[in-house]
């Protein structure tokens, strides 16, 4: 004789197994023989059921599907135009993995307890989005897309090139801050009538005009590329509570303040006009993401490949943080062979231009190029060697710099102007910076008739006041080519402007 608690036990687990398999015949004795003592009771649950944590969305059922193992199922007519139901589920945020742009890592993040500091323990890493509906809504300020990991049963819509419904996100603007995501819906509606008992499906393609392979998981280890998560936990602090730290501009840290905010629309702007500038410099968008080395530029050594690399994921941080002692070596090789006129003028520019890509698309604060202390006496030793002297890169006249029969008082004029504006507190380069500068480096090339002499004038005024206004890469380089947009701040002159 089996005892009373025996008895009650068995009891119950009929009860449970009798509810969860929705039958009206109760088991008999003998079918529920109880497990030996400690074992887990094991119970066959239904299809949408599975997991408990997965609800049952109105008018929605899960079950077997012809199409892709399950599926999921209208539980009565629908009307075209009518709303389904709502695509339920966990916010998740997306992060473009720089070697390999096809690919993405997914991210979780639990809002219980979260603060600045402990982000790093509130991040679950996903390892595939089969049940994420990408919303086309970015974090504000960063490239993170919110999309939704389902958790109800209309998770299980599969595919079709023949659709009943179709996914509308329901959601004003591109982006938006971490308090307004549980305002990013998605809706599931009907387009064309559809039957009780219908499987629901829609086009995976629509709008979308690259084949899907459907079999391929783009979603990436974070742990299989170094610095992507490091990448990742700097970022977020910064976009959910807002930027704190330093940042180094013209080689001196200071405090992050108010004024380094941008609007985000600002910032658009920026890596438009970045891709612009990279494009007519002859260095493609499909070279700035380049996924090998090869595919970079064959030449590059792999040793360098790898150490640039691992610093263009290093800069993936918001401008939350000032560069460590590591990145700070790695971008003054990075500026060194930038500004080797030894290396091929094609490579230069990959490397220039990738760098001001990645800087310029993750928000980072200041100038990149401002972030290595040039060598300023260094610089002025050089053009004191070639003769030009402090009292020639200080005049404040034509007369007192060179002879008015070479030199006209137009070209001094935007010179002079060029000069002062470096000098100038507050000033950011644009697009007229850029162009008097590639009018010095046309005076100053080759091709120009104008005198050894003057060339030299020109040419280490320039150089001298372009380190002194805080920048280590090639002003000629940069006038070639660079984005003139960048703002960087400059120390105030109480020096007399040259006129």
């Amino acid at each position: 004789m089996q005892n009373a608690k025996e008895q009650e036990r068995i009891a119950t687990g009929i009860e449970i197994r009798n509810l969860l398999t929705r039958s009206n015949t109760p088991l008999t004795r003998s079918q529920a023989e109880p497990p030996p003592i400690d074992t887990p009771v094991r119970v066959e649950l239904p299809d949408d059921t599975e997991d408990s944590s997965i609800s049952k969305a109105p008018f929605v059922s899960a079950r077997g599907s012809e199409i892709d193992g399950k599926g999921a199922f209208a539980d009565k007519s629908f009307e075209a135009g009518e709303k389904v139901c709502e695509y339920t589920g966990k916010i998740v945020l997306s992060h473009l993995c720089k070697p390999h742009p096809e690919h993405f890592y997914v991210v979780e993040i639990e809002e219980e307890g979260l603060e600045r500091d402990n982000i790093d323990e509130k991040i679950r890493y996903l390892d595939n989005d089969t049940f994420v509906v990408w919303s086309g809504v970015d974090l504000k300020g960063t490239r993170m897309e919110f999309g939704i990991n389902g958790t109800s049963t209309i998770r299980y819509l599969n595919h079709s090139k023949e659709p009943n419904v179709e996914l509308k996100i329901d959601f004003q603007g591109s982006t938006a801050v971490w308090s307004e995501k549980d305002k990013i819906k998605v809706n599931v509606m009907a387009i064309r009538k559809i039957n009780s008992g219908e499987e629901l499906c829609f086009d995976y393609l629509f709008g979308n005009k690259k084949r899907i392979d459907f079999k391929k998981n783009l979603v990436m280890n974070v742990d299989d590329f170094k610095g992507a998560r490091h990448t990742i936990e700097s970022i977020l602090p910064v976009a959910i509570f807002g930027k704190k730290g330093y940042v180094i501009e013209q080689g001196v840290k200071r405090k992050l303040c108010d004024s380094d905010e941008e609007p985000t629309e600002s910032i658009i702007k920026k890596i438009r006009q970045t891709e612009k500038s990279s494009e007519k410099a002859g260095v493609p968008i499909k070279v700035l993401n380049a996924a090998t080395r090869k595919s970079f530029h064959k030449n590059m050594p792999e040793e360098k490949w790898n150490r640039y690399g691992d610093f263009w994921n290093y800069i993936s941080s918001d401008g939350n943080r000032e560069l460590d002692i590591t990145n700070e070596e790695i971008l003054k090789e990075l500026i060194d062979d930038i500004n080797n006129e030894g290396e091929e003028l094609e490579y230069r520019l990959k490397l220039l231009h990738t760098t001001e890509y990645f800087w310029v698309l993750d928000n980072m604060v200041g100038d990149w190029k401002t972030c290595i202390k040039p060598k300023l006496q260094a610089i002025k030793n050089t053009a004191t060697a070639a003769g030009v002297t402090e009292d020639l890169w200080e005049a404040k006249k034509l007369s007192e710099f060179h002879d008015r029969k070479e030199l006209s008082d137009k070209v001094w004029r935007i010179c002079a102007n060029q000069w002062n504006r470096l000098n100038d507190n507050e000033q950011s380069l644009t697009d007229s910076d850029r162009k008097a500068l590639k009018k010095i480096q046309e005076l100053v090339s080759e091709q120009s008739e104008l005198s050894g002499a003057l060339k030299n004038k020109l040419r280490h005024t320039t150089n001298v006041l372009w380190a002194k206004a805080g920048y280590s890469v090639d002003w000629q380089l940069y006038a070639s080519s660079t984005n003139p947009q960048t703002t960087v701040s400059r120390r105030k002159s109480s020096k007399k402007k040259r006129t």
